[in-house]
């Protein structure tokens, strides 16, 4: 779906309001009193500057946890598999840093959030810092705490980032998320788990902005996954990152072989109270915005000689393609990359480099893998005579040249005279 036909149909959806889904009236008096809470405590939050600037900080504005939220974001961004102009949804976006970050890596975002206050101060930490791209289209949407205000399969992937266990609606928000992504989307997850509630931080948000801090308890959760459809749970066993250090003998005996140096009980513990994980809507759908191999087969036409040109004239050939790897190639074009072309570097006959962007050539059309397409290729000659090697290869735009990834290209001996 294109950004702007998203665009429209996401605000419809705003404009709408859904009724409240069929729970249990317990349950929806609880959301709906937690929904008002957290717009109270970020009202509260950002009452005073030192507070607001504390906040846009975010995540350098701890330094105790500084650690732990960049390792946790790293584990994050590896599962999310994100690409150049993906559409993400920041699930519990607060303050919207997660947001910030991932439009800097060139993703669509949108930011939601039960609280308007939360919001407007993401928008205002995106006007602050003139990096922000806007031609993603940033968006900040606050949503009722039942509907994600998202047209079906609307979305490549969700963020929960110390959120989810906010959210005592779980199963519904869980059902949510698997409506709005694509076929071969992914919902990552990065939570505290078991005895979060206990711990003094949680007692004390509790206490002062009666926030919900609630237990993840995986098992748990990967039944609700399954119930409603997600086909796939996948999970980080990585403990926090005090957790494990080896000394210098440690380190040696374990590199020798002696596999009883790794604490094994550590990673289990930390599998219970440190989480990162991954919802499955299907299998993974690779193109040319997230690739994984990008591979292709280039040849001239049947027939087709090696052009020796004159220097006044244009030169033109016909090349074969195909899809040798296992990505959809976008034909595109746009703004923020991640389609393919065929491209050219010039070299003279030392192998000297004269233009690395020589050429481009578009595809006709999206090409699937094993797929082919017959491209007309052409260039100006170089004015000075002699001879000159033109290496085709085809690019992922503002993503990387297919040589990168060890794909074969082909050379062209060119003679101007």
């Amino acid at each position: 779906m294109r950004i702007k036909g998203l665009l429209k149909k996401l605000g419809r959806a705003a404009r709408a309001p859904r009724p409240k889904p069929n729970l249990d009236q317990t349950l929806i008096e609880q959301t709906d009193q937690l929904n008002e809470k957290a717009e109270l405590y970020w009202q509260t939050m950002t009452k005073d500057d030192a507070s607001r600037l504390r906040l846009l900080d975010k995540p350098l504005h701890d330094l105790g946890e500084c650690a732990s939220t960049f390792y946790r974001l790293g584990l994050v961004l590896a599962e999310a598999r994100l690409g150049v102009g993906l559409t993400v949804v920041d699930l519990g976006a607060g303050s919207c840093w997660l947001s910030s970050i991932l439009n800097k890596l060139r993703c669509r975002t949108i930011s939601l959030d039960v609280s308007h206050t939360a919001l407007s101060l993401g928008e205002e930490l995106f006007r602050r810092d003139p990096r922000h791209d806007w031609t993603l289209n940033p968006q900040f949407v606050s949503y009722d705490g039942y509907h994600l205000p998202l047209p079906d399969e609307s979305v490549d992937r969700v963020i929960s980032f110390d959120a989810f266990h906010h959210i005592p609606n779980q199963l519904q928000i869980i059902g949510e998320i698997y409506r709005v992504l694509k076929s071969g989307g992914r919902a990552i997850f990065s939570e505290p788990g078991e005895g979060h509630d206990e711990a003094p931080s949680s007692k004390m948000e509790v206490q002062v902005h009666g926030v919900l801090e609630n237990n993840i308890i995986l098992p748990d959760l990967m039944e609700k996954a399954a119930k409603v459809g997600f086909s796939k749970v996948l999970v980080k066993p990585y403990p926090h990152p005090s957790a494990i250090t080896f000394s210098e003998s440690e380190y040696r005996a374990f590199m020798a072989g002696n596999g009883r140096q790794f604490p094994l009980d550590v990673i289990r513990n930390y599998l219970r109270t440190f989480l990162t994980f991954t919802l499955l809507k299907g299998d993974d759908r690779y193109d040319s915005r997230a690739p994984n191999d990008l591979q292709a087969a280039l040849h001239l036409r049947q027939g087709d000689a090696e052009p020796r040109a004159a220097c006044q004239s244009a030169a033109k050939l016909q090349v074969n393609v195909k899809n040798t790897g296992d990505t959809v190639w976008l034909c595109g074009p746009d703004v923020v990359g991640g389609y393919v072309s065929l491209g050219g570097h010039l070299y003279n006959d030392k192998r000297e480099l004269l233009s690395y962007d020589f050429l481009r050539c578009p595809l006709p059309r999206d090409v699937k893998p094993n797929e082919s397409c017959l491209l007309t290729v052409e260039w100006t000659v170089p004015q000075a005579p002699g001879q000159y090697v033109l290496e085709l290869d085809m690019v992922d735009e503002q993503v990387r040249w297919f040589k990168e990834s060890g794909s074969p290209t082909l050379e062209i001996i060119m003679v101007a005279f």
